[in-house]
This record gives C-alpha cells, structure tokens and sequence, in this order.
C-alpha cells in the first residue's frame, strides 16, 4: 500500500534474518508475488547489521549493560564515565562498518572522542584558508589530494565502507595542517578548492558529521598558543639555554606536536 510492490532498502539486525526477514518476504509473495517475475524479493536491497555489544559483551537489558542514547548523552548510567556528544556517537558508529560488530566501552568512546575533535578541527582550518594566498599552479604532486575524491566514491560505493572514509579524512590532516599555517608545500588555489568541496562533502551529507562548535575556537587558540610556543624558545635559543630549548620541544613531541627549525623560521604540526 505505502512503499509499492518493490522497494530498495530493509535494514535490520542479522539476529533477525531467520525467522523474520524470510517469513516477510514469504509473506510478501504469496500476497502480490507474480510465478512469472524474477522480481519476487520485496526488497532490493537487504542491509543487516551486527551485534552491539559492550566491553566484548552482547548488549541486553537482563544483563544491565543496555545503554540508550539519551543515556550515552547524560552520562546517566553506570557502566559510562562521562557523557558523549551525539557526533562522538555517531562518529564512534561510522568508524565501524555496519555488518561488523560494534563494540561500546569507556576506552573506546573517549578516544573517538579525541579523534572527532582531531578531525574537527582539520575542518576548520581548511575552511579557513583563503585560496588566493595559493599559487595558481601546484608545484608537485599531492596524490593524498588528487586521489581522494575517487577513493572515498569507491569506499562508499563497496557497501558503505564508512571506515574507510573516515580513514581517508584522516590520511589528509597533515598537508591541511601544512597549508593553514603557511608552509606553502605547493598545492595551489585550484587544488585546494577541488579537495576541499569534496572533503566537506564526505564530512557533512555523507556522513552526516558536523564540526565541534568549539573546534573553530581550540584551532584559533592553539595557533596562537603555538606561536607563543615558538617565540618564548627562540627567546631561550637565543640565551643559548638549549637544555631548555630541547626540554620544550620533546614536550611537544611527548603529545605529539612536532617543531621543524627552517631558514624561514620555526614551523609546527601535529603527527598524523
């Protein structure tokens, strides 16, 4: 009546394809199935996940560790530290594909929660840069750039492998890095342009993600606290206290910022 004789997608949980799914489809062509079709299937397309499960357990109510949304939003259950936005849950979910098991735990969520706000940020300083500080034409090759559009197409288009893709973002971060902050690596206006309709693309409607509202403020902020960074260990390079000097670069290296002295001076990235 509603979706017509044929329609494309059903999704469900694998635990359901035995009875319910094949009863349904049973069911379905017994009621407006033609002998003659090769179209007797009700759905295109049938879509199931795995099991959820927490700490390497199934998830279920008799066993206390069935955890709702509201829930994981609050923090307001036992088996959870904290509370975890929406987009570290939905970012969490993606980092798995969906015929794979899913498992929640504390561990888990929280370095998702790290990596979302990595990755937020990178959004950020990439929609923050101005094209026509770029050179017109690129001085060498960015395959991780010009290759990226084709893959993440091909990773959604082999069964929606979203791991894949968020891996893909991911594998851009450090030439987004390098251009933001003005360490020109060649890239030009067109490029940065292409890649970065893309990139929005995939981050936003494909996947459905959206920057932390604090990640324009923290990537602000951490590139001005860098450039204080900078200035205070030029100013003890320069007193010839290299022991301090050393001191606060392995210190940036320990969380994992990594600072490059060039003839044009002092550059900073975070490792990918």
């Amino acid at each position: 009546k509603y979706l017509g004789r044929q329609y494309d997608i059903h999704g469900g949980g694998m635990d359901l394809i035995f009875p319910h799914h094949e009863a349904e489809i049973a069911q379905s062509n017994a009621c407006i199935g033609d002998p003659h079709s090769h179209e007797l299937n009700e759905a295109r397309y049938w879509m199931h996940n795995n099991m959820i499960t927490y700490s390497g357990q199934k998830m279920g109510k008799s066993l206390g560790n069935a955890i709702g949304l509201e829930e994981f939003f609050t923090g307001n259950h036992p088996l959870l530290e904290q509370a975890y936005s929406p987009m570290t849950i939905r970012f969490f979910m993606l980092q798995a594909h969906y015929g794979g098991t899913l498992d929640f735990s504390n561990e888990a969520l929280k370095a998702s929660e790290k990596a979302f706000q990595r990755l937020s940020e990178a959004f950020v300083r990439l929609n923050l840069i101005k094209p026509e500080t770029l050179p017109e034409k690129s001085t060498k090759e960015f395959p991780e750039l010009a290759k990226f559009e084709g893959n993440v197409r091909g990773f959604m288009n082999d069964d929606l492998n979203t791991p894949k893709v968020i891996a893909a973002l991911f594998d851009t971060l450090a030439t987004i890095n390098e251009i933001s902050i003005g360490k020109n690596p060649g890239v030009s206006s067109e490029q940065l342009v292409l890649f970065r309709n893309s990139f929005n693309l995939y981050f936003t409607d494909v996947l459905g993600l959206k920057a932390d509202e604090n990640a324009a403020s923290v990537s602000g902020k951490t590139e001005e606290l860098m450039q204080l960074m900078i200035a205070l260990r030029k100013e003890v390079r320069e007193a010839k206290n290299f022991a301090l000097s050393d001191r606060i670069r392995d210190g940036l290296a320990a969380i994992e910022i990594k600072i490059k002295d060039t003839p044009q001076g002092t550059e900073w990235y975070v490792e990918s």
